[in-house]
């Protein structure tokens, strides 16, 4: 089972990485899940006959997973914008070695 500590060392590093696009790259996946498990616990429990009517329980729970996507969505924005300049430096220095291999 050779998979498995490849496996434990990529969660560790996707994890624990501590850039801007490590966090930004986490909080969009988890508001892509929380968002996507939102609307699926919605559909679901809006289409089972028996459940027609909101109950507490499930409007807790959805509510919970909108505020989780709300979070998750924001402080990707934020770290979407603190990547901004980063990423325009790297441009930059990418061009800058493409025009002195030019020459």
């Amino acid at each position: 089972m050779k998979i498995l500590p490849k496996f434990k060392q990529s969660v560790s590093r996707y994890m624990w990485k501590n850039t801007v696009k490590g966090r930004y790259e986490r909080h969009m996946d988890t508001a892509t899940v929380s968002g996507v498990a939102a609307v699926t616990h919605g559909i679901t429990t809006a289409t089972i006959p028996w459940l027609t009517y909101c109950e507490p329980t499930n409007l807790l729970i959805n509510l919970s997973l909108w505020a989780v996507y709300a979070r998750n969505f924001g402080a990707a924005i934020i770290d979407r914008i603190q990547l901004q300049p980063i990423i325009k430096r790297a441009k930059m220095i990418k061009k800058a070695a493409k025009a002195k291999v030019a020459n």
